[in-house]
């Protein structure tokens, strides 16, 4: 089933422009539907989602460092939806 949850940076889980998502099944499965809105204010930033062997991540798209402290809301679907 679907997980939802909100992500906050740290300096544990980002550095430059990428933090990692830790939490839940989905995140070994390449093959998940992530839906990521920042909750806090980032400006018109965009953020992209990627899959890295273990696990997925947050990136900003403009390159820009991720500071400690943002929040993301973050919905994941694991597997392919039929």
């Amino acid at each position: 089933g679907a997980v939802q949850f909100r992500h906050t940076t740290s300096a544990t889980n980002s550095d430059d422009n990428v933090t990692r998502i830790n939490v839940g099944d989905a995140l070994g499965d390449p093959a998940a539907i992530v839906f990521i809105v920042s909750a806090s204010d980032t400006g018109n930033t965009p953020h992209g989602v990627f899959h890295s062997g273990a696990t997925w991540g947050i990136f900003r798209q403009d390159e820009t460092d991720i500071g400690a402290g943002e929040k993301f809301n973050i919905l994941m679907f694991p597997g392919l939806i039929p």
